[in-house]
C-alpha cells in the first residue's frame, strides 16, 4: 500500500513538472518569436499586428495561467533569462498595472536591469540627457544613484545651441493632408505618438525645452484621461497637441485593420468615435485642441477622410519614420534617423512619446539636425478647436 501510495505521488510530481516545463518552454519561445518578429518585420504596422508584439503575449500568458496552464513564476523565469537588450523590449508590458499579479515576484528587478542596461547605454551616447533621468534614477538603490550621477553630465555647449522659433500655419478649414507638410528644404517636423506617457514625456519636453525645439504631440484619449497634468504641460511648453484614437485601435476598413482589431472591422461611426474623444479628450483637459489627427499605424479609408475634412482636421502622416519601437541602442537610433533625414532632405518626422530609447536619443538627435543646419518648424492651425467634436452617426 505504501509503494502504491508513493508511485501514485511521484507521478503526480512528475506530471506538475513537466506541466511546469511546458510552460516555461511555451514562454521561452513566445519570447524568441517576439524579438525576432521586432527585428524582422518591415513596419510598425506589422508590429502591432504581430502575434508576438509583447501587448499579445502577455495577456495570452495570463489567460494560460487562469487556466492552470502556466503559472506566474514561469513567466518570471522566462523573462529573467532574455538578455537585456531584448527585456527593454518588455517594458512597456511590465510598467501595465493589469500584469502586475503575474510578474509580482520579478517586476522590480526586471525594471532594475532595464535601468541598467539604459544607464550604460546612455554612457556610450556623445550627447546625454544631463539630469533629466535623474528623478527616476533616484528611486533605484544609493549605490546605482552615486553611479549614475558619474555618467550623467550636461550636454556640451547646448547652452548656445537654440533653435529659432519657426511656427507655420497651415489651414485646415477643409481638411489637410500632410507627409511633408509643405515644409522647405532643410525643415523637419518633430511628431510624437501614443502618449502622454507618465514616465517618459515630460523627459521629452525637457529636451525639447532645452534647445526651444517644439513639437507635434498625438495623443491617445485613454493616455490623456490618465495624465491630464502631462497632457497640460505639453500645451504650456507651447508644442500643437492632436489626437491618436482613444486606444490605438486600427480605424479604416481594410483586412489589415481587421487582422489588427482582432477579426473587427470598426463600422464608421465606432472609428470616428475614437477620433472624436481623443480630440474631445485634449479639449476637455486644456480648453482647446489642435484640429489635427494621426490614424494609429497610419490606416484610413475614404470614408475617414471624408469624414475629416467635413469636421476641418487635417491628418498627418510621416516622411520620416524613426523606428524607435525597434530593439536598438539609442546610438543606432540617432545614426538610423538622421540618415533617413538626410536622405529625405525634409518632412515630418515620427517617434513615440512612451519609449525610453526615443527619450535617450532625442539629444543627440537635436543636437546633430543644429549642428547640419536644420530648422524645426511647429505646425500650428489657423484656428484651434474649442468645441466638442462629433462622430458620425
Amino acid at each position: 500500500m505504501k509503494r502504491s501510495l508513493v508511485f501514485v505521488f511521484s507521478v503526480g510530481m512528475m506530471s506538475l513538472t513537466a506541466c511546469g516545463n511546458n510552460g516555461f518552454e511555451t514562454v521561452k519561445a513566445d519570447l524568441v518569436d517576439a524579438v525576432t518578429a521586432n527585428e524582422t518585420v518591415p513596419t510598425v504596422d506589422d508590429w502591432h499586428a504581430s502575434q508576438s508584439n509583447p501587448e499579445k503575449l502577455f495577456p495570452k500568458w495570463k489567460e494560460m495561467i487562469a487556466n492552470k496552464q502556466l503559472t506566474g513564476a514561469e513567466v518570471c523565469e522566462s523573462l529573467k533569462a532574455l538578455k537585456d537588450e531584448d527585456l527593454a523590449l518588455m517594458e512597456e508590458q511590465l510598467d501595465e498595472a493589469s500584469n502586475a499579479e503575474m510578474l509580482k515576484d520579478c517586476k522590480e528587478e526586471l525594471a532594475l536591469r532595464i535601468d541598467n542596461y539604459f544607464l550604460n547605454d546612455r554612457a556610450n551616447m556623445p550627447s546625454n540627457l544631463g539630469n533629466f533621468f535623474e528623478d527616476e534614477i533616484a528611486k533605484a538603490e544609493p549605490v546605482q544613484h552615486a553611479q549614475s550621477a558619474k555618467m550623467l553630465t550636461s550636454v556640451s555647449g547646448s547652452s548656445a545651441k537654440v533653435f529659432p522659433n519657426n511656427i507655420q500655419y497651415r489651414d485646415t478649414s477643409n481638411g489637410y493632408y500632410a507627409v511633408n507638410a509643405d515644409v522647405a528644404p532643410g525643415e523637419v517636423v518633430l511628431t510624437f505618438d501614443d502618449g502622454p506617457s507618465e514616465k517618459y514625456t515630460e523627459i521629452i519636453l525637457k529636451t525639447l525645452k532645452k534647445m526651444n525645439a517644439k513639437a507635434m504631440f498625438f495623443a491617445l484619449g485613454k493616455q490623456v484621461i490618465a495624465n491630464p497634468a502631462v497632457v497640460k504641460m505639453v500645451a504650456a511648453d507651447g508644442h500643437s497637441l492632436g489626437g491618436h484614437s482613444m486606444s490605438h485601435r486600427c480605424l479604416a476598413a481594410k483586412t489589415i485593420c481587421k487582422n489588427n482589431n482582432g477579426g473587427k472591422m470598426l463600422s464608421l461611426s465606432e472609428a470616428t468615435k475614437e477620433i472624436s474623444g481623443s480630440l474631445n479628450a485634449i479639449r476637455n483637459t486644456i480648453g482647446w485642441v489642435d484640429p489635427f489627427f494621426r490614424f494609429p499605424y497610419g490606416e484610413y479609408d475614404k470614408s475617414l477622410t471624408s469624414y475629416l475634412n467635413a469636421n476641418g482636421i487635417g491628418n498627418f502622416y510621416w516622411r520620416i519614420d524613426s523606428n524607435d519601437w525597434r530593439k536598438q541602442t539609442s546610438s543606432t537610433l540617432v545614426e538610423k534617423t538622421m540618415s533617413q533625414i538626410k536622405a529625405a532632405g525634409k518632412g515630418v518626422i515620427l517617434f513615440h512619446d512612451i519609449q525610453q530609447r526615443t527619450a535617450e536619443a532625442l539629444p543627440e538627435i537635436l543636437n546633430q539636425l543644429y549642428n547640419g543646419g536644420y530648422k524645426i518648424v511647429l505646425i500650428k492651425p489657423k484656428n484651434v478647436m474649442t468645441v466638442p467634436v462629433n462622430p458620425a452617426p
